[in-house]
């Protein structure tokens, strides 16, 4: 058993709360909540029970640069 609990601790340090994850992106924690709410944001984890949110920094750095233009031309061509 405390092998299982040294894995499951190990693997929450690299989930990310709200809020740091937030802060890691450069936005403030409502704005990455409204993004989750309409789903356009980063993937995210809901864990104990459904009341935490997690990110997983590999998952907000694919959606950063999965969100890179080069112009707002660019953007508007992406969304067209």
């Amino acid at each position: 058993m405390r092998g299982k609990a040294m894995k499951l601790e190990n693997s929450e340090q690299n989930l990310l709360k709200a809020c740091d994850a937030a802060a890691y992106l450069g936005f403030t924690e409502n704005w990455l909540a409204r993004l989750r709410m309409a789903g356009a944001g980063p993937v995210f984890l809901r864990i104990g029970g459904g009341r935490k949110i997690r990110y997983r920094r590999a998952d907000l750095e694919a959606w950063a640069t999965a969100n890179r233009y080069r112009s707002t031309s660019e953007y508007q061509q992406a969304t067209a």
